[in-house]
């Protein structure tokens, strides 16, 4: 009996170390997302080597581990560019973010000095600066002569280039099955941006109507991998309908007392101060 207990105590201890350990020295392939134990600072480590001088992709996919400081979660983590480009990985909540994984994307046209921050729910933050320094070129768009210009039904000064379509992805979508898209309408690629997952599509010869029922025909297929597909217009202003839960297409006026169109009065101030509460409602087509 005496051995049964010495055994189970041991065990116990032994579990209780283990997850001092496991919180205060994450291993390469470990995150943590609650620290109760271990250093009162956060701290963020990046196993990607970032290339350095020219690449040819203005993004490519990192591994990193972060820990928060004691009795903390991680709130969130990003990397800033040249001191003045903020970009997000990560955000406390967000289920549809892993934690520890994420994709990087490059400034173009400039070297990308880089540093990587983690930000803990006590506000506490740890940086991970990067020694060099990548940079891509902005590809430009396929030219075009200028006999491939057409008037828009659309009116105004818009102009089309006559079997040109403009496709962009979702995020990581393999080559072959963009490929496979632009097969089910007989186009072929002709230019490509892979840092902002956008093709330019050399089409059958089409009139205006005909390629707009292939962006159509390829939107419904697709739906779930395309971002936007249309016409290449110049010229003009076009207006595409957003997918806005907040879309609406009647103007919001809440004009009040004389107030702003979109300023409504929700209170007052106590004991006769004057002062008065207003929030704002956004105006339609936000």
């Amino acid at each position: 009996m005496i051995i049964i207990v010495i055994l189970a105590t041991g065990v116990a201890l032994y579990l209780r170390m283990d997850e001092s350990v496991r919180f205060s020295e994450p291993s390469e392939s470990e995150t943590v997302y609650y620290a109760e134990d271990g250093p009162e600072e956060p701290s963020i480590i990046v196993w990607t080597e970032i290339p350095d001088g020219e690449v040819e992709e203005g993004k490519f996919d990192i591994t990193y581990t972060v820990t928060p400081g004691k009795g903390a979660k991680v709130a969130k983590i990003y990397y800033v560019i040249n001191e003045d480009v903020e970009l997000r990985l990560y955000t406390y909540g967000d289920p549809d973010i892993k934690l520890s994984e994420g994709i990087v994307s490059l400034v173009p046209d400039i070297k990308n000095n880089m540093v990587f921050y983690v930000e803990d729910t006590y506000g506490r933050t740890a940086e991970f600066a990067v020694e060099n320094q990548p940079y891509c070129i902005y590809p430009d768009s396929p030219s075009y002569d200028e006999d491939q210009l057409r008037p828009s039904r659309r009116g105004g000064d818009i102009l089309y280039v006559m079997e040109w379509l403009v496709l962009v992805t979702e995020d990581d979508i393999p080559d072959e099955e963009v490929m496979e898209m632009i097969k089910d309408i007989g186009g072929v690629i002709i230019g490509e941006i892979p840092m902002m997952d956008k093709y330019y599509i050399q089409a059958p010869e089409s009139t205006e109507e005909e390629l707009e029922a292939m962006c159509k025909q390829l939107n419904i297929k697709y739906d779930d991998r395309i971002a936007y597909v249309d016409l290449y217009y110049l010229g003009g202003v076009t207006l595409h309908q957003t997918d806005d839960p907040w879309w609406s297409e009647e103007p919001i006026s809440n004009a009040e007392d004389g107030l702003d169109e979109y300023k409504v009065k929700i209170s007052e101030g106590s004991f006769g101060s004057g002062s008065v509460y207003y929030e704002w409602n956004p105006p339609y087509r936000q």
